[in-house]
């Protein structure tokens, strides 16, 4: 038997559930029994929001079910899926009461018995040792294949008749594994489009709600990979992209991979000053070959560089102080990062096509079968700026990468376009300083700080 849409009820429609539309694609997804299910389409077309009901549908109509909601960093679905979750998918007195904040949330309880477990993959263990009916598993282009499919192996607990692995995302290149897995016939894809979303199309008229325009609008502007992507629904690469040595399969790393680092791995800390454009600070160890480790990063608009220095601080507390602390050229910035931070500044080599170079040779597959730099999947260190998010721009480095490409208006390879660069900047200040052999004369400021762990600073403003 087909899952049918929950019945509207009156708290629902005053809710404003979408049902009452019914576009095409909601009856699709809530029958559809496929064992890999991806919801794929641009930004705002509601797939999360169907996803979503797709899960409640299943835990009203299947007691006692157990189902798994996921996204790569636990921290991260606070704000986004929960948020949808709470205000318009569950209906006032389906859950079991309690108080409960969905910070702190690791499940939701129906009255029948079913429970929804709420987890992040930076946390495998929570999620890894226990049973589970079906899992719902946010922007999974964040997630690598082996992961969904370990996730998929807990997927047994047999209380409903068959055990579906749900994911949405937008698109990303062609070459993502979620692409050629729908190409392959290993899951199905079910394509979403803004038409699908009530609050932007009205299904009756076939006209844009007021809302629909205005958003679309905004969409219009975006320009190049992004635009295909987030605009279009287009599985696109960008044309002259920079890295063309960029595999993120092989780059990113998931925290079950991630090394331990010891103490004796030399630290470095890169930052790319900003303001209205963001402020990027990474921190980097180097392991006993020469590989690099990006493991945590703030990547933040409207953030002073006192604050970003006291919270740079407070995130290193304990760790080895950094070799060297790597930054742009702003003086007066520097000063506040050596004074709050309590740290020595070294001015980088901005030098553009010797500094790609350094980058693209750390990303090149090595003799070993590795390349020479990598990122952990969840480095950023604070939820997704809400700004970025708002204007559909990159909210970390890794995200960087796919858009950074060189200027049409020149010749290929002769300049990378300035926009949306600031964290795969700091990645050309890091690697032409080591290549500088730690940056010669060109230290400024106090004198070289010690390998000693980082003291206590001072509690900054900024929380």
């Amino acid at each position: 038997m087909n899952i049918e849409a929950p019945t509207i009820s009156r708290s629902e429609a005053e809710r404003g559930r979408y049902f009452d539309a019914r576009p095409p694609i909601v009856r699709q997804a809530l029958e559809d029994r496929s064992p890999v299910l991806l919801l794929s389409g641009p930004m705002g077309t509601g797939k999360t929001r169907l996803a979503l009901e797709k899960v409640r549908a299943c835990c009203l109509r299947y007691p006692r079910s157990r189902w798994l909601m996921l996204r790569s960093v636990r921290k991260w679905l606070t704000q986004s899926a929960l948020v949808t979750w709470e205000e318009k998918v569950i209906v006032p007195g389906e859950l079991l009461p309690d108080r409960i904040h969905r910070n702190n949330r690791t499940e939701y309880r129906f009255r029948n018995g079913s429970v929804v477990v709420v987890a992040g993959l930076d946390d495998p263990q929570q999620v890894m040792s226990a049973e589970y009916d079906g899992a719902f598993i946010v922007e999974a282009t964040e997630v690598s294949l082996d992961t969904a499919e370990k996730v998929g192996g807990r997927l047994r607990n047999a209380r409903m008749p068959y055990q579906p692995l749900l994911m949405d995302c937008n698109p990303g290149p062609p070459t993502h594994w979620l692409k050629q897995g729908a190409e392959a016939n290993r899951l199905r894809m079910i394509p979403s489009r803004h038409t699908d979303n009530p609050h932007l199309y009205n299904q009756t008229t076939q006209q844009w709600t007021p809302a629909g325009t205005a958003y679309m609008t905004r969409l219009d502007a975006m320009t190049g990979t992004r635009r295909l992507r987030l605009r279009d629904g287009l599985w696109a690469s960008a044309e002259g992209v920079v890295y063309d040595q960029w595999d993120a399969t092989k780059h990113v790393v998931d925290e079950t991979d991630w090394p331990i680092i010891p103490a004796s791995w030399p630290r470095y800390w890169v930052i790319d000053f900003g303001f209205t454009n963001p402020l990027v600070w990474q921190w980097w160890a180097e392991d006993s070959d020469g590989r690099l480790w990006m493991y945590r990063e703030i990547y933040k608009t409207g953030l002073l560089v006192k604050d970003a220095a006291e919270w740079a601080g407070r995130e290193a507390y304990g760790e080895p102080r950094p070799r060297a602390v790597v930054t742009d050229h702003d003086p007066e910035a520097m000063q506040q990062v050596e004074l709050y931070a309590k740290v020595q500044c070294t001015l980088a080599d901005k030098a553009v096509a010797s500094g790609i170079q350094d980058v693209a040779n750390r990303l090149t597959i090595a003799g070993d079968g590795k390349p020479r730099l990598f990122i952990k999947r969840n480095a950023l260190c604070h939820q997704p700026d809400a700004p970025l998010v708002e204007q559909a721009k990159p909210t970390h480095t890794a995200a960087e990468v796919d858009g950074y490409i060189w200027d049409p208006t020149g010749k290929k390879g002769e300049r990378p376009l300035k926009k949306d660069d600031h964290g795969v900047d700091c990645w050309r200040y890091l690697c032409r300083h080591l290549a500088e052999n730690l940056g010669g004369p060109k230290e400024y400021g106090s004198p070289k700080p010690s390998h000693q762990p980082l003291a206590g600073l001072p509690a900054g403003t900024f929380g």
